[in-house]
């Protein structure tokens, strides 16, 4: 049976997603007997939001400033064949408490079970 994992992450930062790639790395070579192929970090769409605020609270209308908010959205995926599905939960929950401490990063994941 093969597993298959989809490993998303959004960040303000764009220096998140090396931390994020030097941990993957680190599953990865502690665990080299697992069969355990990761493609990506795959770009997503990044989205812009503007911000437009008054200057002054009183008065000059036409004075304003500009802000930008900026996501960035990678996507990686975890391809394992002949694993325990509860093993698999546990590197996943490995690599999510290390990533926890990242306080920018929003994380999502989903696994699926492919028959071959």
């Amino acid at each position: 049976m093969k597993y298959s994992c989809q490993f998303s992450v959004t960040s303000f930062n764009l220096e998140d997603f090396e931390k994020v790639d030097r941990k993957i790395k680190e599953l990865l070579q502690n665990n080299a007997s697992l069969n355990l192929k990761v493609s990506g970090p795959m770009p997503l769409q990044r989205t812009e939001k503007l911000f437009t605020v008054n200057s002054s609270p009183h008065g000059n209308k036409k004075a304003r400033d500009q802000f930008f908010l900026t996501h960035y959205k990678r996507l990686w995926v975890f391809n394992v064949e002949g694993l325990k599905q509860h093993f698999l939960y546990s590197k996943l929950l490995w690599l999510f408490n290390e990533l926890g401490s990242l306080e920018a990063l929003s994380l999502s994941w989903k696994i699926s079970l492919k028959k071959s």
